[in-house]
């Protein structure tokens, strides 16, 4: 599935695992990434959202880990975000 939403939480497990150092910081309308000097603005996704249950489109992550640098890891870590 290519498209469809990830759990913010696993977002940043992900993160945890593929970005070591990375740090994030709410933003009014994102999140700011960050990792290696590089920064990504990911979207705060769909408002109305239970804490902890927010979720982003997978597009999105994926860009983020192109951008970052981290997408071969991702790929291993989380495979079903490419499927």
């Amino acid at each position: 599935m290519a498209g469809g939403e990830i759990k913010l939480r696993e977002v940043w497990k992900l993160l945890k695992q593929c970005a070591p150092g990375y740090t994030k910081s709410l933003r009014e309308h994102n999140w700011k990434v960050t990792f290696e000097a590089k920064t990504y603005r990911l979207p705060k996704g769909p408002h109305g959202h239970k804490k902890g249950q927010e979720k982003i489109e997978r597009g999105h992550v994926r860009s983020m880990a192109r951008f970052l640098g981290i997408a071969v890891c991702c790929k291993k870590v989380r495979p079903d975000l490419y499927s």
